[in-house]
């Protein structure tokens, strides 16, 4: 695995695909505010499941701090409409299909003779694109969303609740 992007570092110049296959710049998008960006190696995986689900359970107090979440993987557009429209998830799947966002974050490992497919992690990111806080998520650990609400509160945002 590539070294991990770390806090203090800036979002790379890759770009994924949207729902309707249009390319979305990572770093244009951290420009609308802070943003977490949220790896997982493929819809339909049950520790991906439950680590979407995770994010889906607490997506109100993450955004209470003005955080958007966004997730991505190596799937398709289509696996990824179809996958949230199940999981009810209200926050935006990308598809990174070609692996470059993987590769650029450092967050890709060989999965049953696969290469670059992406850990479960995530990375809060500020409105200049610059990484806040990372976590990785072995195996099937639990998303620790406790401590991505400390960092979001860190971040400077006050609760708008």
């Amino acid at each position: 695995m590539a070294a991990v992007l770390e806090p203090g570092q800036e979002v790379p110049a890759v770009s994924v695909l949207d729902a309707d296959e249009q390319p979305v710049d990572l770093r244009a998008l951290c420009a609308g505010g802070p943003l977490l960006i949220s790896f997982y190696p493929f819809d339909w995986y049950d520790p991906a499941r439950d680590h979407l689900r995770a994010l889906r359970n607490r997506i109100e107090e993450i955004e209470a701090f003005g955080v958007r979440v966004v997730a991505i993987s190596r799937d398709s557009p289509y696996s990824h409409a179809r996958y949230a429209q199940q999981q009810w998830l209200t926050y935006p799947l990308y598809s990174d299909w070609p692996g470059d966002a993987v590769r650029a974050f450092g967050v890709g490992e060989t999965f049953e003779g696969m290469v670059d497919v992406p850990v479960r992690a995530c990375f809060l990111v500020d409105g200049a694109a610059v990484v806040r806080a990372a976590w990785q998520f072995a195996g099937e650990e639990p998303t620790d969303v406790d401590a991505v609400l400390a960092a979001c509160a860190q971040l400077g945002g006050e609760r708008s609740d």
